[in-house]
This record gives structure tokens, C-alpha cells and sequence, in this order.
């Protein structure tokens, strides 16, 4: 997925990122599949095997499995393909990006292209409780500041407000302080919302 973001985007990345990792845990990759393609998977083991949708071949070689953590994957030993469910609408519906896999997956769940978290969590039946909100809002922080903090690393500022950021939301997730921890992710996009823009218009930060 493209790292750059701008005043228009209405969707910060780590919220994206969100969004696709639990698509890949709440989606059930055979069933998609199957529906999509009209192939037929059969079990073997702890995996699924049915021949490759996306490049076609006469001899099974793709496997889907689920984790431990849940998250569906597939792998196809002829073509070397392999990922979640986003790779895989990337490949079979020759896709440019991520985010086109999103709104193709939200289009699916009859949303338009609503990819909004709230929308898409939704349309999963997925109910965010405390824990997760926690977990949601460490996920987005933690990719805002990675992603912040690799565009940006020759920059001293950037690099002391990463860590003192890091240093503050492992003491915001010992006390449960979810909205502090929120702040930093959304203060984190904002910092590389201004930078990029500043980059734009040719004034130093």
C-alpha cells in the first residue's frame, strides 16, 4: 500500500491496515474462494488444497490454511502466490493495491466503497470490545509512528518524539488509558500529513 496520505484522505493507514487484518481473520478464505471462483477445495490434514484460481493449473498446488491467531492463508506452490485474503483479490482480480482490494471486498458486502472501520466491522458482525479497542488503537499508533519514523528518520525531532511516543503508550497500555494512546496514533498521522505537505510546497521542517 502507497505510505502517502494527504488533508483529503478521510482514512488514516493504520486504520486500513486494521481493517484488512481483521478481514483476513473474520473472512473465511475457502468459502470466499469457492464462491468467487466455483473451485472446490479439499482437506488435507490441517489445510485445504484445490488447483490455483489465479494462474490455472491441472495439478492442486494452492493451499489455504487458519492459524493460530485465526488469520486465513493461502499458497499455491506453482505460481509462489501467497498472503490473505487482500493478496489474493489482488491477484485473481488483477488489482493494483491494497486499497482497491478493499473497496472491491466493501463493494462485496454491498457497502459501496465505504471503507470505514466502523462500516466494514459491521458488515463482519464484529463487536470491538475493551480489549480489542485497546489492541485497535495500539495497532494504529504503532503503524503511524513506524511509518512516520521511516519517511522521516534523518529528522532529530521526528526520532525523540517517536521514542518519548513509545515510552508513553507502554504506560497508557499498563493503565488501559485508551484515548491517550488513540492521540498518539492520530498525532503521529498528522505529523506526517504536515511534513509531506511542507515537502509539497518546498518549506523546511
Amino acid at each position: 500500500m502507497s505510505e502517502h496520505v494527504n488533508d483529503g484522505e478521510s482514512h488514516d493507514i493504520g486504520i486500513k491496515r486494521y481493517i484488512m487484518y481483521m478481514l483476513a481473520k473474520k473472512i473465511n478464505l475457502i468459502e470466499f474462494i469457492e464462491g468467487e471462483t466455483g473451485h472446490d477445495f479439499h482437506k488435507i490434514g490441517r489445510q485445504y488444497r484445490c488447483a490455483c484460481p489465479i494462474h490455472g493449473e491441472k495439478e492442486p498446488s494452492f493451499f489455504v490454511w487458519q492459524g493460530s491467531d485465526d488469520t486465513w492463508g493461502f499458497k499455491c506452490y506453482g505460481c509462489q502466490r501467497k498472503g490473505t485474503i487482500i493478496d489474493f483479490c489482488i491477484h485473481y482480480f488483477e488489482l493494483n493495491s491494497p486499497i482497491d482490494a478493499l473497496k472491491v471486498l466493501a463493494e462485496k458486502m454491498q457497502l459501496g466503497e465505504d471503507i470505514s472501520i466502523a462500516k466494514m466491522l459491521e458488515a463482519m458482525s464484529v463487536k470491538i470490545d475493551i480489549e480489542e479497542r485497546i489492541d485497535c488503537a495500539h495497532y494504529v499508533a504503532a503503524t503511524n509512528c513506524r511509518v512516520l519514523l521511516k519517511k522521516y528518520f534523518h529528522s532529530k525531532e521526528v526520532r525523540e518524539w517517536i521514542k518519548s511516543s513509545y515510552e508513553q503508550m507502554s504506560s497508557h497500555l499498563e493503565n488501559g488509558h485508551i484515548e491517550k494512546i488513540e492521540d498518539i496514533g492520530n498525532m503521529a498521522h498528522q505529523k506526517l500529513v504536515l511534513k509531506q505537505n511542507a515537502s509539497l510546497h518546498g518549506t523546511i521542517m
